[in-house]
């Protein structure tokens, strides 16, 4: 329904005195209201900051100096940051190896936690503690 411009200015004056005398108390506290605009703030910066590795990528920048820059290692940046930049992000770390030990021709599963430069019975030995589980081979 068209209003006049009397009306608008009275509407609007009548709506600014209810907001300026409002006595409700807010439906969040003071601290969770501060809490939510942090995570706010830390959200934008970690956005900028992706745009940011994205563009010193685009522009030849190595994950050495990202990863300088962010506060961390090359590696824990390219991790992070990779998915961002379109680059395959493999971590290169197996859960677990089964290894022979050959002994009795039996096998042993063990937890390597990454990637090792022992193989074979080398390997074995070296994780010796961290045995989860035994497979009998053939005999």
């Amino acid at each position: 329904m068209p209003r006049s411009y009397d009306q608008i200015v009275r509407l609007s004056e009548a709506m600014a005195d209810q907001l300026e005398n409002d006595t409700t108390e807010p439906a969040i506290s003071a601290e969770e209201s501060a809490l939510r605009a942090a995570a706010l703030r830390r959200s934008i910066a970690e956005s900028e900051v992706g745009q940011s590795v994205v563009a010193a990528r685009a522009a030849g920048m190595s994950w050495a100096a990202v990863g300088s820059a962010v506060g961390t290692s090359g590696e824990a940046a390219r991790q992070r940051y990779g998915k961002l930049t379109g680059e395959p992000v493999a971590s290169g770390r197996k859960k677990s190896a089964e290894v022979k030990t050959h002994k009795g021709g039996g096998k042993s599963v063990i937890k390597t936690g990454g990637r090792s430069a022992l193989t074979g019975r080398f390997v074995a030995s070296a994780a010796a503690k961290k045995v989860v589980g035994k497979v009998k081979g053939p005999r």
